[in-house]
């Protein structure tokens, strides 16, 4: 078992870090792709558990976290940012057996965030945001698996741009579904299956 307060994987080089079992704690922030030219990656699989209150998959750098298993549960996931304004590109890869629970998820916060969905299960209790902030800009692929969340919101702020591509057998539930609330929103679908409460 691993804990630690933060976890910096690419802090201002290039790391690496696999996870193919047992447990890592981390009750602050995992970066991956910290400072600008920093490339981080994680990979999660088997029965691997991660707990983590804030994911940053490239923050000012570049991140890539693939999980093919195991369980990352996280309040907040952010691909391409953070809070603070960080410009950095994330992309997060889920499929197999994968199960990722998340408060919130921001794909393309303040950056370019990318979320590559071939199978396994997210559940975003509250929101999922792709291409959020001005400047920024998000696409989901979705060809399996299943995506629920409370509220989806493609393009949100103006001057942001966000894309959802749903085919295959993916499945996408959302109780609200915002496209272009303020930015540019594209939402492409050549199979699988959307269901949402309202759309707007």
């Amino acid at each position: 078992a691993l804990s630690a307060s933060n976890e910096n994987i690419g802090d201002s080089g290039r790391g690496t870090f696999n996870q193919q079992g047992g447990t890592n704690t981390v009750t602050g922030r995992l970066t991956l792709g910290n400072s600008s030219g920093a490339i981080g990656t994680y990979g999660l699989s088997s029965g691997g558990d991660l707990s983590v209150v804030h994911e940053f998959i490239g923050h000012d750098g570049t991140g890539t976290f693939t999980q093919s298993g195991g369980t990352n549960t996280t309040d907040w996931l952010i691909m391409g940012g953070d809070f603070w304004g960080g410009t950095g590109t994330g992309t997060y890869n889920l499929s197999g057996t994968g199960v990722l629970t998340a408060n919130q998820e921001r794909v393309g916060y303040f950056g370019t965030g990318e979320f590559l969905q071939e199978g396994g299960k997210n559940t975003t209790t509250s929101a999922l945001d792709i291409g959020s902030r001005s400047g920024s800009a998000g696409t989901y692929t979705q060809t399996g698996g299943t995506n629920t969340t409370g509220w989806l919101s493609i393009g949100g702020d103006a001057g942001s741009t966000g894309t959802y591509n749903l085919s295959g057998t993916g499945t996408l539930s959302a109780s609200v579904e915002a496209l272009g609330y303020s930015g540019t929103a594209t939402f492409e679908q050549t199979g699988g299956t959307n269901t949402a409460d309202h759309l707007l």
